[in-house]
């Protein structure tokens, strides 16, 4: 899931949203930033905990599926319990 970061007035930088998802995909997109890549992050979240994150690596592996989703899912499918994905959202 993408996230457009929102301003304040008393704070010219953007903020995350205070869903952990949301905060997790922002960090994500900023590591995707800080590696010259396309500013996309993406989590994967089952009854509001975060289960995995990822950002986008086209640019960065020069592989046109790697999308943030798709990082997102590359990283619970490595945990030791991928098999409780269902029911998650990103």
């Amino acid at each position: 899931m993408t996230h457009e970061p929102q301003q304040s007035a008393a704070n010219p930088e953007p903020q995350a949203a205070p869903h952990p998802a949301f905060e997790a995909a922002y960090r994500a997109a900023q590591k995707s930033v800080n590696e010259g890549g396309i500013p996309i992050g993406a989590a994967l979240a089952r009854d509001g905990v975060v289960i995995a994150s990822g950002h986008n690596e086209r640019v960065q592996n020069g592989d046109p599926i790697a999308h943030g989703e798709m990082s997102a899912l590359r990283a619970a499918g490595r945990q030791r319990w991928s098999w409780m994905i269902s029911g998650a959202w990103t």
